[in-house]
């Protein structure tokens, strides 16, 4: 709890101050990306979206939903050991993003506009 505690006082002021509309986050290896976030609270305007690091040849940790912290700003959150990838791509007005499993099937998408 430290180390996310150390996470959120240093780094969540900078990404909210520079604009940033999303983040990866590297813990649990699960497929998991949370609503978009401002001030610790849900807020699809200005929010960032947390997006889980992929799981590919490596084995998730196991995360129950009682010991989730803030499980409530979570869009999706699998906790089953499925392999996928998440791909990204931006253009001139968003960043898209889709989660791929090992079959090339799209296990989440979404788009954040960029914010100016």
């Amino acid at each position: 709890m430290k180390v996310l505690n150390e996470s959120r006082t240093h780094w969540v002021p900078l990404f909210e101050k520079y604009s940033y509309v999303a983040s990866m986050e590297h813990h649990t290896h699960h497929l998991k990306y949370t609503y978009p976030i401002y001030g610790g609270k849900r807020d699809d305007q200005n929010g960032i979206v947390y997006i889980g690091d992929g799981c590919w040849g490596v084995t998730n940790d196991p995360c129950p939903q009682s010991k989730r912290v803030d499980s409530d700003l979570f869009d999706s959150y699998d906790n089953d050991n499925s392999e996928h990838v998440w791909m990204m791509s931006g253009s001139n007005s968003q960043l898209s993003f889709r989660a791929l499993d090992g079959d090339g099937n799209t296990r989440i998408q979404g788009n954040r506009p960029f914010r100016t």
